[in-house]
């Protein structure tokens, strides 16, 4: 290998190592090329070219590799792209499959879990708001005709044996909630 030439103050920076290796193995391999060895008169000239050659080929190849970089990241979202498309057909065939096994079944099994929570709803509103406020309110609106009953406080029914209509419900609904998790759950996996 051929030693490198001392910089002048008017030269320019030196090349990186991985150039100027390149640019060694390349003298060594050619010798039509000139080397800075060969010509002791002109050698800070050649030098110089020798620079602006490697800097210039060095510039080639990180053209080059950004265009293949470039190139990579285009493959790379075409790639992406095609995944996407994919997992939305599958979730869609999924969804598909889904409705057609819900259309298949009978509306009583569709929907008991619903009439479950809304019959619920119905007892605790009609116990807790509905007739209370209709024991407090009717000798009200039974007055004017004449028709004398004395207030009677509500008595929850729901509340009559420790609440266990609300247990029942509660763990009713519980597990409804939950096995209606686990049926929309298995179809994404």
């Amino acid at each position: 290998m051929a030693p490198r030439p001392p910089l002048d103050d008017d030269d320019e920076p030196p090349m990186p190592k991985m150039a100027m290796d390149e640019l060694e193995e390349a003298l060594a391999k050619d010798p039509v090329i000139p080397t800075p060895t060969s010509k002791p008169a002109t050698s800070s000239i050649d030098s110089v070219e020798l620079r602006k050659l490697a800097l210039e080929e060095m510039k080639f190849h990180l053209e080059e590799r950004k265009e293949l970089h470039k190139m990579e990241i285009e493959i790379r979202k075409v790639e992406q792209e095609e995944r996407d498309k994919e997992r939305d057909q599958h979730r869609q065939d999924r969804e598909a499959a889904s409705k057609e096994e819900k259309g298949n079944e009978h509306w009583l099994k569709s929907f008991w879990r619903p009439a479950m929570g809304w019959l619920y709803m119905g007892i605790c509103f009609m116990d807790f708001i509905g007739f209370p406020l209709l024991t407090i309110f009717l000798p009200i609106i039974f007055k004017p005709f004449g028709l004398t009953m004395p207030y009677t406080a509500w008595k929850s029914l729901t509340l009559d044996n420790g609440g266990l209509i609300h247990i029942a419900f509660g763990a009713i609904l519980g597990v409804a909630a939950f096995s209606r998790g686990a049926e929309k759950a298995a179809p994404a996996k």
